[in-house]
């Protein structure tokens, strides 16, 4: 058997991995800058509607409802499920995404630490800081792991895996560890099997390959490292699943978790169904060869940079098998690209520049290289965490007015958890995954009937993403006051002194409150005097108007008594006193 591990004995050491004072202090700096580009990010960054998705799955536990079985979700548990205590320690407050964001910030140093530490396997100390201060700098790895999402715990145990499998000579004790921390990962996120399979299939990759005697280990010594790894691999998501079975949650989890996720398949392939792993790691392969030959040693052929290369270039082709990639799928290959480009970057400059270890001029000429280009990478980082402005605190006051507007005892209507701390009235999701079955009939879209059955009278903006059916009863049956609407209809305008009558119908039966624009609203309601809010069934109502001028609406009570008017009156009447438009 192959052990990607044994480059870590072979990668280079000595003198010329000593940072020099101005370096260290460049890296520090840029540390630095990090950490506040981090800090800004979280605060201002539009908030993907993936976190409080996922902080409503979290808050969920802490009401003593059970993932799947209560609550749908088409993600495996174990972020959920580490969310869940730190969710019930802060409570419910408006920032709560905000402040997620912020814990989550030690896990990308863990991330950049793991980062360092494979790249160290194949490449000098100060190539491996570098390695993983660029891969700091991308930005789609340094947002996507940024948001509060099951893939920011993923990435973290996928890396500290991998520190394993390449950090060392293989043994039973290594390889169980990398198995748990993989087990951690499948149940942190489905994807997992994608990784691991990528992995399996690296290592059979790297074992046919040809190399030294001293890569090979017998055959029973390589089933027992099998062995403990599978072990290691199955603790994790055996506990859970065993655990989440004895809360009868079983059937859900399948269904939520597989079922969903995998019969979408039938949309087709998001990405072209041709594959280049062969070809590119035969061209790395031939490269390593050249620059064997040109210098007498070569990092390119080393077996964990082997092992990396195999591993992500079979994960980027089984990505062209998935019906739907995100952005946060990609994830796993952002460091791995950038190992193997500082790989090929380190040799290539040593091949054009044979005495660069030696000429203080070409190492200040390195270090002037990466200067730019860790400007570059500050820059690019920066420009797209202002491109949100703001962004992240309409989140919070979409959470500032649901907790203002509501009590915990209510529903309210949203797609997917956008209001985190409420409940929602119905079961599934609508997402892109359901947004797909909706439009092609695998799915009946019954959320309209479900939200009148519940009693939902609050309903979060935006309203676009529901299927056509439930966004008109929306449209048509709750009005907005702002970042959310609730139950009611606009009745039309009384501009004179006589009485108008105005015909309407409620969805939702509830105490509803009749508001005018200007003035108290007075008159007969359904033939007796209106004196305030009332318990109104669902169906057809007449209010005669005597009094209130201009436009006149019938509302739930409880938003009319909190301060909340219909947003179309005008800026001011878009929610309670002090609350920004």
């Amino acid at each position: 058997m192959s052990s990607a591990s044994s480059s870590s004995r072979s990668a280079p050491k000595g003198r010329e991995d000593v940072l020099a004072a101005s370096e260290g202090a460049l890296l520090a700096l840029l540390a630095c800058a990090l950490l506040a580009l981090r800090v800004g990010a979280a605060l201002t960054s539009i908030a993907d509607t993936d976190e409080p998705q996922h902080l409503h799955v979290a808050w969920a536990w802490t009401q003593g409802l059970v993932q799947y079985r209560d609550v749908f979700d088409n993600h495996t548990p174990l972020f959920h499920l580490l969310a869940a205590p730190v969710m019930a320690l802060l409570g419910e407050r408006a920032d709560i995404v905000i402040v997620m964001r912020l814990l989550l910030i030690p896990l990308f140093a863990v991330d950049l630490w793991a980062i360092f530490r494979i790249a160290r396997a194949v490449l000098g100390v100060r190539a491996a800081l570098w390695t993983a201060a660029f891969t700091a700098m991308l930005p789609t790895f340094f947002f996507r792991t940024m948001e509060v999402r099951p893939e920011a715990l993923w990435i973290a145990l996928w890396l500290l895996a991998i520190v394993l499998l390449v950090g060392g000579p293989p043994s039973w004790k290594r390889v169980f560890a990398a198995g748990l921390l993989l087990g951690a990962a499948q149940a942190a996120s489905l994807k997992t099997v994608f990784l691991l399979s990528s992995a399996i299939g690296a290592g059979a990759l790297l074992l046919a390959a040809p190399g030294e005697p001293r890569r090979r280990l017998p055959l029973e010594r390589g089933l027992l490292l099998a062995a403990g790894g599978a072990a290691g691999f199955a603790l994790v998501p055996a506990v859970v699943a065993a655990w989440l079975g004895s809360l009868g949650a079983w059937d859900a989890l399948v269904a939520d978790v597989w079922t969903y996720n995998v019969s979408v398949g039938a949309a087709g392939p998001a990405m072209p169904r041709w594959f280049f792993a062969l070809p590119l790691l035969a061209a790395w392969w031939l490269a390593g060869r050249w620059l064997r030959d040109r210098r007498g040693r070569g990092a390119l052929l080393r077996p964990a940079a082997l092992f990396i290369a195999a591993t992500g270039a079979l994960y980027f082709d089984q990505l062209r098998l998935m019906p739907f990639v995100y952005a946060q799928t990609l994830l796993p290959c952002y460091p791995f690209a950038t190992i193997l480009a500082a790989v090929l970057a380190t040799e290539l400059w040593e091949s054009v520049v044979p005495r660069a270890r030696a000429s203080p001029a070409a190492r200040k000429a390195a270090l002037c290289l990466l200067t730019g280009l860790a400007v570059l990478g500050l820059a690019a980082v920066s420009r797209e965490a202002q491109m949100g402005g703001r962004a992240a605190g309409e989140q919070t006051r979409l959470l500032a007015e649901t907790l203002r507007l509501t009590d915990p005892a209510d529903y309210v209507i949203d797609d997917k958890g956008r209001t985190v701390f409420r409940r929602r009235p119905f079961y599934p999701i609508v997402e892109s995954l359901a947004r797909w079955r909706y439009g092609v009939g695998e799915l009946q879209d019954t959320l309209a009937e479900q939200c009148v059955a519940a009693g939902a009278f609050a309903a979060a903006e935006p309203l676009a993403t529901f299927p056509p059916k439930t966004q008109a009863f929306l449209m048509r049956n709750y009005v907005s006051v702002g970042r959310l609407r609730v139950a009611g209809k606009e009745l039309g305008r009384r501009d004179g002194a006589a009485p108008r009558r105005f015909e309407f119908e409620l969805a939702v039966p509830g105490r509803y409150a009749v508001v005018a624009e200007e003035g108290e609203a007075a008159g007969l309601l359904d033939g007796r005097p209106y004196v305030g809010a009332r318990p109104l069934a669902a169906g057809s109502h007449v209010f005669l108007a005597a009094e209130g001028r201009g436009r006149l609406a019938a509302v739930w009570a409880q938003a009319v008594e909190r301060g909340f008017r219909p947003s179309a009156w005008s800026p001011a009447a878009a929610g309670p006193p002090g609350t920004p438009p």
